[in-house]
């Protein structure tokens, strides 16, 4: 959650892809200082970013969980 809070809050609004290349060299290293794991545990193969939500489950309200990439389809 806290990669997914990074990516959303900072890197976002970066309007450069360098920018945000280092924003996410950044995230990464802290991850494996920091959480002792990687950047790899936290996205896809295809290293796309990891979505938590609170409305994917209305018979759980305000509890955010992790959207799986094969799940993204019934966010629609």
């Amino acid at each position: 959650m806290w990669v997914h809070e990074c990516l959303r809050v900072f890197h976002d609004r970066l309007v450069d892809q360098d920018d945000r290349n280092e924003m996410k060299k950044i995230i990464a290293e802290q991850i494996e200082m920091t959480l002792l794991t990687n950047m790899k545990e936290c996205t896809n193969e295809k290293e796309e970013d990891t979505i938590f939500v609170d409305f994917f489950d209305e018979n759980a309200p305000n509890v955010y969980q992790e959207i799986g990439y094969n799940d993204r389809a019934k966010l629609k």
